[in-house]
């Protein structure tokens, strides 16, 4: 990795990133390589497309607005032709019915300010009409801090705070 990077990770963020990579498996490396940055389906006559943030026409990450308005999903997601975007990147619960549905349920092991709620959602689409429902499942993310104290993990006070709001 470097950088400045397609993410723009800082320095110690990529450190982060190399560590956990070093704990994984090459056949996890491979099985995650593998996977699409974005996926398009037509489901019940809508188009849907999912992805882990914003890209641009290249499939290149761009740089995503942190509480996107209608304006700004617009903007970020000005070259997807879909009636759904799917995405998510910055954890932070956002469904926005405007020109499309823009849909990101949040993060399902980073509450951030949301101690010990993992986020998450269903979308149903059924006769070419759609329903989302978020769910929150609690949990004990102040176990989960300890383990990550004891893991010894690079980048652990920003770690802590982007993913845990500490």
């Amino acid at each position: 990795m470097e950088y400045p990077n397609e993410e723009n990770m800082s320095l110690d963020e990529m450190e982060h990133h190399r560590w956990e990579h070093s704990l994984i498996s090459e056949g996890s490396v491979s099985f995650l390589r593998g996977l699409p940055k974005r996926i398009d389906f037509i489901s019940e006559g809508l188009s849907i497309s999912v992805m882990h943030s914003c890209m641009d026409e290249n499939g290149h990450y761009s740089k995503a607005r942190k509480n996107p308005t209608e304006s700004d999903l617009i903007a970020m997601f000005a070259h997807v032709k879909s009636d759904i975007i799917i995405y998510g990147h910055d954890h932070n619960r956002n469904i926005c019915r405007g020109d499309k549905l823009y849909i990101n349920v949040g993060s399902l092991g980073c509450p951030s300010k949301d101690r010990n709620i993992a986020r998450a959602g269903v979308l149903n689409v059924e006769n070419g009409e759609t329903s989302i429902e978020s769910i929150d499942v609690i949990y004990d993310a102040d176990a989960v801090v300890r383990q990550i104290d004891e893991l010894n993990y690079p980048d652990v006070e920003n770690i802590k705070k982007y993913f845990y709001g500490l």
